[in-house]
């Protein structure tokens, strides 16, 4: 017996598995698009390292949104340990047989064939009872998404909460380099989730011009966002197009220090969200395209995105190689792509005002 839930191997967001996860149930339609926007247009940089951040990420936000069935499995382990390991896989598999996508936390030393325990987050969307195996996808050793078949003998090893991992010194000293890992988050918790059966998405002109309008200034948009939507108070350092002075800090800061680039996340992440605008724009395009000219919105989405897949490729190379002309290059770049985009959202604005 198997049974295997779509799952789209190559997101249209996938910065954090916690964005991948969503995005990648997500059919491939125009309604989809609404939900990016809305759940994902809304960026921030918090206090960590190389940090860009798509608002939604939390858990919280997820488990209260009218679109999605989010929930944690609390019935087996809220104060209780599993020690029986069909009972554990069966769980998993009745998640799955009920459309449930399965999130977990564990270690996946043994599936990776690491040589060193390393905590990291997949996704299960399927199985196979002949072979013995789930289906899942998450990050590699190398940082790439993408899928894995795993034995059920070494996921019970990594995801159980039975692992050696959730006691100890292997967990206190993974708590360390890991300051997110807190105490409501542990190896062996089963997070499962799927969207509604009705799932719709449809965004509003004037939700779209109040989210754009307090993307350009700077805040988060509490009094815009829709009422169902349910977004708890913001908690991070700054929000929309404030981000930028805070990474163009960061790479002034690393240029001083003379430092390689070390995590290449910050960089995709705002290419990704301004490839999102684009798609965004083409959505309404189509919409509107009897009452308002997009044609130079579409046209300047593209030179946005294309500016921002330039500076991601050069912040690669900095990884390879500290120079301090691709550094310049990059800061400059940043307040170039800055002044596009503002000069983009207010044309959207704009036309969306009718």
């Amino acid at each position: 017996m198997n049974k295997k839930l779509y799952f789209n191997e190559d997101p249209p967001l996938k910065l954090h598995l916690q964005v991948a996860h969503i995005t990648g149930i997500l059919p491939q339609n125009n309604s989809s698009v609404h939900f990016l926007f809305q759940n994902y247009f809304t960026c921030c940089c918090n206090n960590a390292p190389d940090n860009f951040a798509f608002s939604f990420s939390y858990r919280e936000k997820m488990m209260s949104h009218p679109k999605l069935h989010y929930y944690q499995y609390n019935e087996y382990y809220y104060g209780k340990t599993i020690f029986d390991k069909n009972e554990y896989l069966e769980i998993i598999i009745e998640l799955i047989d009920n459309g449930y996508y399965v999130e977990l936390l564990g270690n996946v030393k043994h599936i990776l064939k690491l040589k060193y325990n390393s905590l990291k987050e997949s996704v299960v969307f399927g199985y196979d009872k002949t072979k013995e195996v789930f289906h899942s996808i998450g990050f590699n050793a190398r940082g790439n998404f993408q899928p894995n078949d795993i034995s059920f003998d070494d996921f019970y090893l990594a995801y159980s909460s039975t692992h050696p991992i959730t006691t100890g010194k292997i967990l206190n000293s993974i708590r360390e380099n890991l300051p997110w890992l807190t105490t409501n988050k542990n190896p062996g918790e089963i997070f499962y989730y799927k969207l509604m059966d009705d799932f719709k998405c449809d965004t509003d002109r004037n939700v779209i011009i109040g989210m754009v309008e307090a993307y350009q200034n700077g805040v988060f948009p509490t009094r815009i966002m829709p009422k169902n939507g349910r977004f708890l108070k913001p908690r991070d350092k700054c929000y929309g197009v404030d981000c930028y002075n805070y990474i163009i800090d960061l790479f002034k800061s690393e240029y001083t220090k003379k430092k390689k680039i070390s995590d290449l996340r910050l960089m995709y992440g705002l290419w990704e969200h301004k490839r999102l605008i684009g798609q965004f724009i083409k959505v309404l395009q189509e919409r509107y395209k009897k009452i308002v000219d997009f044609g130079s919105l579409t046209k300047n989405a593209n030179i946005v995105e294309g500016k921002a897949k330039q500076l991601r490729f050069l912040s690669m190379d900095l990884h390879v190689n500290w120079h301090p002309d691709k550094y310049i290059e990059i800061i400059d770049g940043l307040e170039e792509l800055r002044e596009k985009e503002s000069y983009l959202l207010s044309e959207l604005v704009h036309r969306l005002d009718f």
